[in-house]
């Protein structure tokens, strides 16, 4: 159950095909992860306005809704989406499953 080991542990190892892949502190793995970020806006902004934001991926569109995940600071998402009319912004930032998912999806050994 990752939910409750975030909660009690203070350092994690991901273990895969056998071998040790990391350790780190939960906090740490927490922080290299993506927070993912929904934002419904007036008018959807075009294709593409979010591709040179630095750490934003898009990842999906539905009409006025556009889902991203931003890996790092909010500032440069922040200033982007100031260009536009905002009308709700919802982020959730990685719990230990999301990190643990992100990292295993990676080839074994890469950073």
């Amino acid at each position: 159950m990752l939910s409750e080991v975030q909660h009690i542990a203070d350092r994690v190892a991901l273990i895969r095909d056998g071998r040790l892949e990391l350790v780190d502190t939960v906090e740490t793995l927490r922080q290299r992860a993506r927070t993912r970020v929904e934002v419904t806006f007036a008018e959807a902004p075009p294709a593409g306005t979010f591709d040179t934001v630095p750490g934003v991926r898009e990842v999906g569109r539905n009409g006025h809704v556009v889902r991203l995940t931003l890996e790092g600071r909010a500032d440069a998402l922040v200033k982007a989406l100031a260009r536009y009319e905002v009308h709700g912004l919802d982020s959730h930032e990685a719990d230990l499953e999301d990190v643990f998912l992100e990292l295993y999806r990676r080839p074994a050994g890469a950073p």
